[in-house]
């Protein structure tokens, strides 16, 4: 069994409701978790079809933020990715903020399937911790 494989198996023993999609660069897995104030969170774990790393991400329902509090966010984001290890706050273009890391798969006979959901939940945790931050700066929708 390859690692994405042993991490499907993770998730489906987990009872973590995924769903599996295909995109240029490799296969994403995915699911949604719902905070108490309703901001939804996307954690994605995306399998590189070159299987040497994978690339964790977590997108919110944050929405769009004000493009004219462009330098407040950055300032804001900086400062952020300044106080954590893990994960960096990156911008979109369409002024949307993610969360993304990433996670070398150096050995073959090593199981990551643990170590990739463990740094995913990590993740998980700072944007908790972090998107809060940028409530202000959103465009209603």
């Amino acid at each position: 069994m390859n690692i994405e494989e042993r991490y499907k198996d993770i998730l489906t023993k987990s009872e973590i409701d995924f769903e599996v999609t295909e995109v240029e660069q490799g296969k994403v897995y995915k699911f949604v978790n719902e905070r108490e104030d309703g901001l939804k969170m996307l954690l994605g774990a995306v399998f590189n079809n070159d299987n040497r790393d994978v690339d964790l991400q977590i997108h919110s329902s944050l929405g769009i933020l004000n493009p004219g509090k462009r330098d407040e966010i950055l300032g804001i984001m900086n400062k952020l990715n300044n106080s954590y290890r893990y994960g960096k706050l990156i911008l979109l273009d369409d002024s949307q903020i993610i969360i993304k890391d990433s996670i070398a798969l150096l050995d073959e006979s090593f199981d990551y399937s643990q170590t990739i959901l463990q740094t995913l939940l990590l993740l998980y945790k700072v944007a908790e911790e972090c998107f809060p931050s940028f409530y202000e700066y959103r465009i209603e929708q």
